[in-house]
């Protein structure tokens, strides 16, 4: 990504905004679930009792997801869901996930350089995350990572809707009274930050992942393994 390109595109728009995981920041994790491994490694020190956990941690979320008329959920609603704990335990393993995933993330320096030149030029910018963590969360892995001066967080968990409907970008123009067509946005999923901001009339900027050609190119192989067998 070419940061002067990018400062010159988003003078054309009234707000500029972020996607948070994978995009401003990143996991110290090949895969976010990969998380909850090290979760169930916090609270238990036993390699065993930590891959179960992982398991039924994500079997929860599913769970959560379903019961939900929304489909967004908040990490009250996972733990709610979570089997085979008792209580006091479940309110630990809780806390270490927020403590893990602060722990586990850092910033993306090329988007964050962007981030900050944009802050500079006096744009507004917003921050707009599909995401089960707690705001308070958010703002405390975000300020770890040095990102600050952003007007506004809008998380999917509180408002009962998420970037891949374009709901959530429908809120961020109600709340911030700005039409559509001039909201920028810069994010690494096809289906939310993609897909999900052109159903709101959003232009969208992707970001791609730091390792999207390590994963294209293994992706790549495994196609032409199986066409080979």
């Amino acid at each position: 990504m070419k940061i002067k390109k990018e400062l010159y595109k988003a003078q054309k728009y009234d707000i500029v905004s972020f996607d948070i995981f994978d995009t401003l920041i990143e996991r110290n994790v090949e895969k976010p679930t990969d998380i909850f491994f090290q979760v169930g490694v916090g609270c238990f020190s036993n390699y065993e009792m930590a891959m179960d956990f992982q398991k039924r941690r994500i079997i929860a979320e599913h769970i959560a997801r379903n019961i939900s008329k929304t489909g967004e959920v908040n990490l009250d609603d996972i733990y709610n869901a979570l089997e085979g704990y008792d209580f006091e335990t479940c309110k630990k393993l809780k806390n270490e996930e927020i403590h893990t995933e602060i722990n586990s993330c850092y910033p993306r320096s090329q988007i964050v350089e962007l981030f900050n030149e944009l802050k500079n030029m006096g744009v507004p910018l917003v921050l707009i995350s599909d995401m089960y963590l707690p705001k308070n969360c958010l703002i405390k892995i975000l300020t770890k990572c040095g990102i600050d001066g952003y007007k506004a967080l809008f998380v999917s968990n509180e408002y009962g809707c998420d970037k891949i409907s374009g709901d959530l970008f429908k809120i961020v123009h109600k709340e911030w009274r700005i039409k559509d067509v001039a909201h920028l946005h810069y994010g690494d999923s096809i289906k939310a930050d993609i897909l999900g901001a052109r159903k709101a009339k959003v232009t969208p900027c992707l970001v791609l992942k730091r390792n999207w050609f390590k994963l294209f190119i293994n992706k790549l192989y495994e196609s032409i393994g199986s066409k080979c067998r």
